[in-house]
Parts: C-alpha cells; structure tokens; sequence
C-alpha cells in the first residue's frame, strides 16, 4: 500500500470526479486539489493535529501535498469528489493552506455557483460529448477561481517548497514501512535507524503529521484489517488477533473498544448476516465504495431535483 495515492484519470487528463460513499480513508497524501460536497451522512476530515467536521451540504477544499484521513461514526458519509492536478487549472500547487469548509468563505450565492458547476462537470463527464474535455476545464478553472480569491493562502518559499516535499516523501515511507509490516512485530525505532534520524525527531513527527502516535496509527491499521478479516472469512477471532498483527488478545479486544465502542465479538455479530453482501468494500486502510455509472445518474437526477427545491 504507497500512501502517496496516485489518482487515476478516466476520461479527462488531470481530472476525475466521482462519488463516493465512506466509512474511513486512512491518512493519505496526494499532489491533486481535492473538492468535496458532501451530500449524505457527516465524517470527519482530521489532518496533523487539526480537524474538521464535514455535514450535508458542505464543500471542503483540500489542497495538494496535504496529508488527511477521513473517519465517520460507523455510518458511510456520501460526497461528490473532484480531484485537480494543478497543471489541469494551471495553479502552482505550493501554497500554505488548510484544509477548509469553504461555506464559512463563500457567499450563499457563490455556493450554488460552485453546486451548479460541480453538476455540469459530472454531466459532462457523463455524457463526454464532442469538446466536453475542454468544457470541464473550463468548469474547472471558474471554480477554483471562485474559491480560490476568498479563502486565505499564501504562496510557499522555494525552502519551504523543498521542505514539504521532503517531509511527504518521508511520511510516505513510514506509512509504507506500517503497511507491509503491521501484521508483526513493528518499532518505530527501526524506522528511525533506516531514516537515521532520532527516535524524538520521528516521535515528534508522527504526531504531528498524523495527529497521533506511532503505536496508535498502527493499532488502527490492524484494526481495519482485523475487520476485513471479520468481514470477509470465517477464520476464528483469535486467529484474526494473530493476522492482523496484534501481540495479545487482550490488545485486540481493547482496540476494537476504544474504535467502535464494541467487542470483537460484538463487532462480529452485528455484521453476522449482512458483512459479506455490505455495499462498502473493507480493506486494511479504507472503508468505501466509488458509485457506478448507473448509480451516479441516479445520484445526479436526485441532487438536481433537491437543489431546484432549496434554491
């Protein structure tokens, strides 16, 4: 698993845009702008030791190179995702922003400018009639121009520009090192030697890019594959425990606790019956499912006719 995710670009170069219904997305890291609406359901957008609540009717803007998870509370959260690499809208992508709602920025009247727009992009991408490439970079750019002169930035140094590459790449590593390596004994102090960096620089690191601790992010990570596994076989609990990396059964029963406030064998019994045929897809570092064609139409149909009523 390379956390740095490469997004894929179905029909447009340097664009995609989807919907998406979601449970959890580990922390990632991409050189894309990334807007969403949401449009069902409420998650939590956390990134360093910040974090956000996102709810129905919100847009979000997360920049490039800006490392963010997604967690909602056990219900998936539905949202209309469009991905920019920055040379599609010809903005550099290195300036100091967070991750924002952009309703706090925006007027009611430049909210349904964007809503609008989003939908025309989506039709486009639906239909791809003759130039509608071009139609969507036009699209595009009007919206990143709309929001793009009312939210606060500032353009980064040349050092500050290097430095943030470094630290991604660095992260992208460590989530790599956790990805191939959580199903057993793992030390962040191993990581330190093979960066030869200090134990207290890497600690400081962790918590600061993650907004957790090293052992913390990794119980997580084992705890979405022990729910894949839950998921997915009928291999007893204990031998998930050993799977999925935890040293004790004890760790891993106080894990799914602290995560969704039930048992491992609660957590079984409540998906007994309905895991296997559940719309989402479980992986090790995510919870979600991207929408179909047909399911996007449909998705696309139904937010017109709520957006006619509101408006």
């Amino acid at each position: 698993m390379n956390e740095l995710e490469i997004v894929q670009y179905s029909s447009v170069e340097g664009m995609s845009i989807f919907f998406n219904a979601l449970e959890y997305r580990c922390a990632h890291i991409h050189s894309e702008w990334e807007i969403l609406w949401i449009t069902d359901g409420k998650m939590t957008i956390s990134f360093g030791d910040s974090s956000l609540e996102a709810e129905e009717g919100d847009l979000v803007i997360i920049p490039p190179m800006l490392i963010h998870q997604f967690k909602t509370d056990g219900k998936p959260c539905t949202f209309l995702c469009l991905q920019m690499n920055p040379s599609f809208i010809n903005q550099a992508p290195w300036v100091d922003i967070r991750c924002v709602k952009m309703n706090e920025y925006l007027s009611k009247e430049e909210e349904n400018y964007v809503f609008k727009r989003l939908m025309s992009i989506m039709v486009l991408y639906i239909k791809q009639s003759s130039f509608f490439q071009l139609a969507c970079a036009a699209h595009c750019n009007n919206i990143m121009y709309t929001i793009i002169r009312r939210i606060p930035l500032r353009e980064l140094s040349k050092d500050e520009q290097a430095n943030r590459k470094k630290r991604a790449q660095r992260l992208t590593r460590l989530l790599d090192y956790v990805s191939e390596n959580y199903n057993g004994a793992i030390r962040l102090s191993d990581f330190a030697e093979q960066e030869k960096v200090s134990m207290n620089y890497l600690s400081h690191f962790v918590k600061d890019c993650l907004g957790q601790s090293f052992q913390d992010y990794v119980g997580i990570v084992r705890f979405n594959n022990a729910k894949k596994l839950i998921a997915e076989t009928d291999l007893k609990l204990t031998e998930i425990c050993r799977q999925a990396g935890f040293s004790d059964y004890k760790y891993f029963s106080n894990t799914f606790k602290k995560q969704c406030d039930m048992t491992p064998e609660e957590y079984q019994r409540s998906i007994n019956g309905k895991g296997r045929n559940s719309d989402l897809v479980n992986n090790a570092d995510s919870v979600e499912r991207r929408f179909s064609l047909q399911e996007t139409v449909a998705k696309v149909k139904e937010l017109n006719r709520r957006f006619a009523e509101e408006v």
